[in-house]
C-alpha cells in the first residue's frame, strides 16, 4: 500500500452529511481536507476548495422556514453538481 492508495478520498454519500441535500458537514470537510492537502502535497499537484456563502440563507430560515432554506440549499448543490 502506497501513500496515494492509503488516502483514498471518502466517497460523497459516505461523508458525514446535512439533511437530504447531502452537503458535508464542516467537521468532514475539514478531515477530508487534511486528507486531500497530503495527497496533493506528496503528488506534487495543486489542490483547489470551493466554499460558499449563501447570502439571505438566513433571512430565508426566519422569514420561510427551515424547510424552504434547506430548499435553497438543496437548489445550490444540485446546480454546483
Amino acid at each position: 500500500m502506497n501513500a496515494h492508495s492509503a488516502a483514498r478520498p471518502i466517497p460523497f454519500q459516505a461523508a458525514v452529511c446535512l439533511h437530504a441535500h447531502g452537503l458535508t458537514t464542516r467537521r468532514a470537510l475539514e478531515e477530508q481536507f487534511e486528507i486531500e492537502a497530503a495527497r496533493a502535497s506528496l503528488a506534487g499537484t495543486p489542490l483547489s476548495l470551493l466554499l460558499l456563502d449563501l447570502d439571505s440563507l438566513k433571512a430565508i430560515n426566519d422569514q420561510r422556514g427551515h424547510g424552504a432554506g434547506d430548499s435553497a440549499v438543496a437548489a445550490t448543490a444540485s446546480a454546483l453538481r
